[in-house]
């Protein structure tokens, strides 16, 4: 059995996030941008981040449970580093895919007030 992967791009992860987030907190207004290193760096090493930002409403850990499926990294603070987030799903037709999102981590960057509860 072969699994097959499905491909999002960057700017189609940030079009899935903002939607995810919009259904989530309707009325809320985030901004959401695709951040890729600019050389010289090491483009074989580089993280592409989305960086969301909003004034107003939930606060940035809710945020961030909300968008985490998305992610393709997550910091292990017991041991240190990096580790990969495989997404897998059952297709309609019952197979098993993965799913690549073209970002590797998500930065949330929130008010500074307590919000109120959603």
């Amino acid at each position: 059995m072969s699994i097959e992967t499905l491909h999002f791009t960057a700017n189609t992860t940030a079009e899935l996030v903002r939607m995810k987030l919009t259904k989530t907190f309707p009325g809320v207004e985030f901004r959401i941008a695709v951040a890729v290193p600019k050389p010289p760096i090491d483009l074989s090493q580089a993280v592409t981040a989305l960086v969301i930002q909003w004034n107003s409403g939930p606060d940035r850990e809710l945020v961030e449970e909300t968008v985490a499926e998305f992610q393709s990294l997550d910091w292990n603070p017991v041991s240190g580093v990096l580790e990969i987030i495989e997404h897998m799903e059952v297709t309609e037709g019952g197979s098993l895919q993965q799913v690549q999102f073209g970002v590797d981590y998500i930065l949330c960057e929130g008010p500074k007030t307590v919000p109120t509860a959603w």
